[in-house]
């Protein structure tokens, strides 16, 4: 990121990549825009330099996240029924 110069292009194939949620990629985003360096995604084939390409890729990017923490959620719930059952046996320790 700081090898980036005005005018670079960053390509990325998955916004989540940049940032660990919203507030943080749109950071990023100012950050790259106000250095003069084009943001492009693959899988949407465009740039975000428009306020349209901005709005879509902060609503991805909510989505992306709230996606994450309801699969968070989930496993949290899951964790918890197995242990009330006496199933839960944690991480495996040997594999770290």
């Amino acid at each position: 990121m700081n090898r980036l110069v005005k005018g670079d292009t960053l390509i990325v194939t998955r916004m989540d990549r940049l940032g660990r949620d919203t507030e943080q990629l749109l950071e990023l985003i100012e950050e790259l825009e106000g250095r003069g360096i084009h943001l492009v995604k693959l899988n949407l084939g465009m740039g975000i330099r428009t306020p349209s390409r901005k709005f879509i890729l902060t609503v991805m990017s909510a989505f992306r996240e709230l996606d994450h923490t309801m699969i968070k959620e989930k496993q949290q719930v899951g964790i918890a029924i197995a242990k009330r059952k006496g199933t839960y046996k944690g991480k495996n320790r040997s594999s770290l």
